[in-house]
């Protein structure tokens, strides 16, 4: 029913009285309007350009608010993480993915209030009232209920569109930016090419820490651990100080130190600096511990490193990782590896299916040995998952080194299907 007949019938029923049928009309063409294609349609268009993203600050009214500062009341007034978006208004199309992803974080502990608006609305409404009220397409006595009701119509749609344009102009678009940067960011990690250590030769895995020392562990070419020790960068009377470093570098021949970035790091390196001999010509190199910690408390870790203290299984990771840094990485949850943007803010199943994708194309890029590679790391060759990759290690236990590609059907679970995917991806 369109507009003219609304209105038409509204005429009829008079009995209440001017004032309750005005506002009747107003009610059920506001709705009508609201709810055309044609109408919405016209909204969205003019609106779409003029939609700005208008943000306030929160104003604590608690009793922990209104304490004075610590130091008087010359102390500086320190506002909390997201007071410098308060005040902050752009059109949609020019905010930035962090700062709406900051800004949907600052709304969610309630430091923020944001709003959607638009600008010039009086367009619009110009426009509707054109095609409703003008050229004679309302000649009854209701007409002038409906200048109102085309009021009632813009904000409701206003309100609506406000809404779609948060999620498909807003967060939508950050959030895609959001997981692509992660991905990107763990791609990088796992693409670092391994660094190739002589055989006979060792590598020292340094977790730097200030209470509880240094925890250090000596891993061959290959990766196998062959000793843990402890050393204090400022030592104390009855415990071992970085000399003790030195000395495990000369008795397993050492060329390369490598120390995490965690807290006590710099520390560590200038001390592993001062007492290293010039003349061995051993390296020392920082990498990123991100997951270390995670990883020496997990399932993979105990499974690999049964009986060692979980303390020094964080240092085995990071003396790996130069090693083999895909091998390794994989081991960790992806979302404990890199810099990532707002990436616990994102959908979960979105996350681990877009890092699940990027962790998999970089293995296949890679390739994987048949006889070396663990579960972690199998379990993302195309075609496989956690089951198969389990079996061909135990395969690989009970029956020895895979002599050929061909070998693989012989595993339970990998079929003629299974193998055409992941044929071209292992050796």
């Amino acid at each position: 029913m369109g507009v003219q007949q609304l209105l038409q019938r509204a005429e009829v029923v008079t009995s209440d009285g001017e004032a309750q049928v005005e506002a009747a009309v107003v009610t059920i063409v506001s709705y009508k309007l609201a709810h055309d294609q044609d109408v919405r349609c016209t909204c969205r268009t003019m609106l779409e350009s003029r939609a700005r993203l208008d943000v306030e600050g929160v104003v604590e009214t608690t009793a922990a608010a209104k304490r004075p500062p610590k130091g008087g009341s010359k102390a500086p007034q320190r506002g909390h993480e997201y007071s410098h978006y308060s005040g902050f208004k752009r059109r949609l199309d020019k905010v930035k993915p962090h700062e709406w992803l900051a800004i949907k974080r600052g709304e969610a502990a309630k430091k923020l209030r944001v709003k959607i608006t638009f600008s010039d609305t009086n367009r619009l409404y110009d426009s509707l009232a054109g095609r409703y009220l003008g050229h004679g397409h309302v000649t009854c006595l209701c007409a002038k209920s409906i200048p109102a009701a085309i009021r009632k119509a813009v904000d409701t749609v206003e309100k609506s569109l406000a809404r779609e344009f948060r999620s498909e102009r807003l967060t939508v678009p950050s959030e895609d930016f959001a997981i692509k940067t992660f991905t990107d960011n763990v791609c990088v990690k796992l693409m670092c090419p391994p660094l190739r250590v002589e055989t006979g030769t060792a590598v020292v895995g340094v977790d730097p820490g200030y209470a509880h020392g240094n925890k250090c562990v000596v891993v061959t070419a290959t990766g196998d651990v062959v000793d843990t020790f402890k050393f204090w960068t400022q030592p104390k009377t009855g415990v071992p100080g970085p000399e003790e470093l030195a000395n495990k570098v000369s008795q397993w021949g050492g060329r390369l130190v490598v120390v995490g970035d965690g807290q006590g790091s710099h520390e560590a390196v200038e001390a592993i600096r001062k007492v290293l001999d010039p003349q061995l010509r051993v390296g020392i190199c920082v990498v990123d511990e991100c997951g270390a910690s995670v990883y020496s408390a997990g399932a993979v870790a105990t499974a690999e490193l049964p009986g060692m203290d979980i303390s020094f299984r964080g240092a085995v990771s990071i003396a790996r990782r130069v090693l083999d840094p895909i091998a390794e990485y994989v081991k960790l949850d992806p979302k404990n590896i890199g810099v990532g943007l707002f990436q616990r803010d994102m959908p979960p199943k979105r996350l681990d299916s877009a890092l699940a994708q990027s962790v998999q194309w970089c293995v296949c890029q890679v390739g994987v040995d048949l006889n070396t590679a663990s579960v972690p790391l199998l379990k993302y060759v195309a075609g496989l998952n956690a089951a198969t990759a389990k079996r061909i290690v135990e395969y690989r236990v009970a029956n020895g080194r895979f002599k050929c590609r061909e070998e693989l059907k012989k595993v339970k679970g990998i079929g003629a299907i299974v193998f055409l995917q992941a044929a071209g991806f292992v050796g």
